[in-house]
């Protein structure tokens, strides 16, 4: 995922504890306070790169600057637990939590920790400053005041572990809420667009066979942006693609939607099969990009254990039907990569009976391993035009000021709010 999907899925844990009404449980407050310190952390971390320079000349943009430094000030303060420090700690995953309330936290801390990755892994250079910033940062005021008023609500739940927490939470909603008023109205409609990410030139580790969809696009991108490719990756994609193709076939044989384009899934597995045969005479001097023999063989491990007899789950399913169209991509990557090889003199073929069997490949007249490559994309048009509709539209990802509006955070106030001191180190 990247980040911007990953606050996304942060803001929907957070909506949902808000408008929870089963209270936490004293032996899941270790889960929250884990929660707690991520969401604290990516917030801190967010604000500190990107508001670092001015967010404008005017007054309101001054005032504004000043809050977001407040903002980073209560957030970088110790955090305050919860839970009993003599209580053992429950560790990052529990398959024991069945609650919803602790469903969410556990959520909330895992897309915490992945958006703070993600973060880390886009270019410092695209990172937005001065008025382009106000959208991430009213962004991350609004997470900062739902968390805020979710500790507000634990410390009616639980007080007798709360003392100083209380006006920890409250220093925190306040400059949260700050933030989120002086905003410009003008730069915060649209829902984000994708930051420009390095997390694409990594291999993507496959968990589950749900990751083989992305895991192959991320293969088709690895392909196309290597600058040199040794004839023995190109005969390993097109192999492990044929027998994957082959796999998928079979599981979704059975499908409604996805059966009668069986057939066709088995003619490019062919097709790709003998595109490995063809590169079995070529050769080349340069040493090649490992990263795609690296993600292919994540990908291997997935389709080799899927192979297995065994009867196929729902998600083994969706999850083959989705990978169908990045393997088409796939098939186009290895044709463009195979002809720019070829034009550019860097792959030998063995030439049998020839006064030089060794030649490069640009000097013959049509090799045929470029043929066999456009063959096999033509066979992967011929199953995308008889593959379903899927007739689903894609997922939305909005941001989380249009998630966690100011109404709905302000729904689940304490009814006795108290005094609301400023200091939040106390």
């Amino acid at each position: 995922m990247a980040y911007e999907a990953d606050v996304h899925a942060l803001a929907e844990h957070l909506a949902h504890l808000l408008a929870a009404e089963h209270p936490v449980d004293p032996d899941e407050l270790a889960v929250v306070d884990a929660a707690r310190a991520a969401v604290r952390q990516l917030c801190w971390r967010i604000l500190h790169d990107v508001a670092a320079a001015s967010l404008g000349e005017s007054p309101i943009a001054d005032l504004g600057h000043r809050s977001v430094a407040s903002l980073q000030h209560v957030l970088r303060a110790e955090m305050l637990r919860f839970a009993d420090p003599a209580q053992p700690s429950t560790g990052w995953v529990d398959h024991a939590s069945s609650t919803p309330v602790r469903h969410h936290w556990r959520g909330a801390h895992r897309f915490a920790a992945l958006a703070e990755h993600e973060w880390e892994m886009i270019y410092p250079e695209a990172h937005p400053h001065g008025p382009d910033a106000w959208p991430i940062i009213t962004d991350i005021a609004a997470i900062a005041e739902a968390i805020a008023h979710l500790e507000l609500n634990l410390a009616r739940q639980h007080p007798k572990r709360t003392t100083t927490v209380i006006d920890q939470a409250w220093a925190l909603a306040f400059a949260a809420e700050q933030v989120r008023r002086l905003a410009p109205l003008d730069t915060l409609d649209a829902d984000p667009a994708p930051l420009p990410s390095r997390r694409h030139q990594l291999l993507l580790r496959i968990r589950s066979a749900a990751d083989a969809p992305a895991g192959t696009a991320r293969l088709t991108f690895l392909l196309r942006s290597a600058h040199h490719l040794e004839p023995a990756t190109v005969r390993a994609v097109a192999r492990s693609q044929a027998q994957a193709l082959r796999t998928i076939g079979r599981l979704l044989k059975a499908d409604p939607h996805y059966g009668p384009a069986e057939p066709r899934l088995r003619a490019l597995a062919n097709a790709l099969a003998e595109v490995a045969r063809q590169t079995q005479r070529i050769r080349t001097t340069e040493p090649g990009d490992y990263r795609p023999r690296q993600q292919l063989q994540l990908l291997h491990d997935c389709w080799r254990f899927l192979e297995k007899p065994h009867e196929p789950t729902r998600a083994e399913r969706a999850a083959a039907a989705r990978t169908i169209r990045p393997a088409l991509d796939i098939v186009a990557a290895l044709r463009d990569v195979i002809e720019q090889h070829v034009h550019d003199g860097r792959w030998y073929q063995y030439l049998k009976g020839a006064r030089h069997p060794w030649r490069l490949t640009s000097d013959t007249t049509q090799p045929r391993i470029v043929e066999t490559a456009q063959r096999a994309v033509e066979q992967a048009d011929l199953l995308a035009r008889a593959l379903p509709s899927t007739g689903q539209p894609e997922a939305t990802i909005r941001a989380p000021r249009h998630l966690l509006s100011p109404s709905s955070v302000a729904t689940r106030l304490p009814p006795d709010r108290g005094k609301a001191p400023m200091d939040a180190t106390r």
